[in-house]
């Protein structure tokens, strides 16, 4: 199966039940914003505060948001696939079921942020913040995480990585199988 479709399942399924349909394509938040639609790769919206706005199941394919702001929105099941969002801010934001896999979220602020679920498989992840973020059940496979801190965030069943967590008590955890 290729990573693709095993994200696709992951992400868009909660307790065996599809929440949107894998590859929907939903453009009312973005039609609503006045953001344009077709062709979405040519349209630059980086630099833009998208803060509190309501974005879930929003198709964001291959966008540049370079540096938006996207604190405390709702982005349930977003399409940031192959999006360029290098330190772009999503502080508390619900990010659940996004997929993000082969995104650039170099530098981005996801602390206190919720992925759970999410799909970051191939997501440049470069000196992220995830300082207390949940991540759970997030596919995190072939992700570049160099430098990114995971401080105070929950890792539980992450998927894909083998990584060792130290804490400020000095114990270590440690996820050998990356499941």
């Amino acid at each position: 199966m290729s990573d693709d479709n095993r994200c696709a399942d992951t992400a868009w399924q909660t307790d065996g039940k599809a929440m949107f349909p894998p590859y929907a394509i939903n453009i009312e938040p973005l039609t609503r914003l006045g953001i344009p639609v077709i062709p979405s790769t040519l349209a630059d919206l980086s630099n833009r505060d998208f803060a509190g706005v309501n974005l879930d199941g929003a198709y964001l394919y291959g966008r540049n948001l370079t540096q938006s702001k996207f604190d405390n929105a709702s982005m349930v099941g977003v399409d940031f696939r192959s999006a360029h969002l290098a330190r772009a801010t999503f502080r508390g934001a619900d990010l659940s079921q996004a997929m993000m896999w082969i995104a650039n979220l170099r530098s981005a602020d996801f602390t206190g942020a919720s992925l759970a679920n999410a799909c970051l498989s191939g997501a440049r992840l470069e000196g992220a913040n995830f300082t207390g973020a949940d991540l759970s059940g997030a596919d995190i496979s072939k992700a570049r995480l160099k430098g990114a801190c995971f401080l105070g965030a929950n890792l539980s069943c992450v998927r894909g990585a083998q990584f060792w967590i130290f804490h400020p008590d000095g114990s270590v955890t440690h996820n050998p199988n990356g499941s």
